[in-house]
């Protein structure tokens, strides 16, 4: 009993290490599970200057819309900064695209009078140790963020990249910055894409995704950080 035991643990151990290979194989130089462009590195710029990824046109596709595609629901939370300003995020944890693990988060681009609207009729106030409070949405309140368009993604993957899998995948960045907060976080800049990823020696990797006529926002707080110059 026990011999078969230790030979159940060890076919175990052994898929599991087989499904670790494969994932970091479709990173590094294989090509995805399916090809339907739900890969981080398919990203198709439309004529209109918008684009799409993850099969999610930005500043177009819903939030409903990405629910019904990933077959996920998301929990909508709005945030209160110490400065007065409002934003709400809608995030997915555990979500396989392309036989990829990641977390998803969705912005939008709801004005502040509303977004201050929503606050005063939040559920469950609480207090985060930035300062910031968050709140949970009514069902009306719910029902307009889902309506509304995603202007911003970002994409957090369970395994860890490198200079070299980013670079075989997206090309070489427009530019390099390190993080103002985090010197061990250097972005790479791809302006034209619209994305930013973020690689980390000790903490996740993040990609985050907007509209290119948007990218300043990703940009702008990096300035003041040392520049790398890209190769």
């Amino acid at each position: 009993m026990k011999a078969l035991i230790e030979r159940h643990m060890f076919l175990f151990v052994l898929g599991l290490s087989v499904v670790a290979l494969a994932v970091g194989f479709l990173w590094s130089s294989g090509k995805p599970v399916r090809e339907f462009g739900d890969v981080p590195w398919h990203i198709v710029r439309l004529p209109d200057g918008a684009t799409r990824v993850f099969g999610m046109t930005l500043g177009r596709t819903t939030l409903a819309a990405a629910q019904d595609a990933l077959g996920s629901q998301a929990e909508v939370t709005l945030f209160a900064t110490s400065a007065g300003r409002y934003k709400v995020e809608a995030y997915m944890n555990d979500v396989y695209m392309a036989g990829l693990k990641a977390r998803l988060v969705f912005s939008f681009d709801i004005p502040q009078a509303e977004l201050k609207q929503m606050f005063s009729r939040g559920a469950r106030i609480s207090t985060m140790g930035s300062g910031e409070h968050r709140v949970s949405l009514g069902d009306a309140d719910l029902k307009r963020v889902r309506a509304a368009a995603i202007v911003g993604i970002t994409y957090i993957p369970m395994i860890d990249l490198d200079a070299q899998m980013v670079e075989h995948r997206f090309g070489k960045p427009a530019e390099k910055l390190h993080d103002r907060e985090d010197a061990g976080v250097v972005h790479w800049l791809y302006p034209a894409e619209g994305l930013d990823v973020a690689l980390s020696s000790t903490g996740k990797d993040v990609l985050q995704y907007v509209l290119p006529s948007q990218f300043e926002r990703l940009r702008a707080p990096l300035l003041s950080a040392p520049a790398e110059a890209a190769p």
